[in-house]
C-alpha cells in the first residue's frame, strides 16, 4: 500500500510543480525526481499485483485524481490570506 501512496503523491507533486512554473519544468531536478519515483512505484505496484490497469498507468493517475479532488473539496482558506 505504501507504493500506492508514494506514487499517487508523486504524481500530484509533479503536477503541482508543473502548475507553479511550466516554463522551467524540464530544468527542475525536483520534478524529475518526483517523476522517477512515481514511475518506479508504478512498476513495483504493477509487478506485485500484475494488474493491466496499473501497467497502463490509469490506476495510479485515477488514484492521484481522487486525492486531488479530496484536497480541493476540503480546502479551507486561512483567514487573513
Amino acid at each position: 500500500m505504501i507504493c500506492h501512496k508514494i506514487a499517487a503523491l508523486s504524481f500530484l507533486l509533479s503536477e503541482a510543480l508543473d502548475e507553479l512554473n511550466p516554463h522551467v519544468k524540464d530544468s527542475n531536478p525536483f520534478k524529475k525526481q518526483c517523476d522517477a519515483m512515481a514511475e518506479r512505484c508504478q512498476e513495483i505496484v504493477g509487478d506485485v499485483f500484475g494488474v493491466q490497469e496499473i501497467a497502463s498507468g490509469t490506476y495510479l493517475q485515477t488514484l492521484a485524481t481522487k486525492v486531488d479532488t479530496t484536497i480541493r473539496q476540503n480546502f479551507v482558506r486561512i483567514p487573513g490570506e
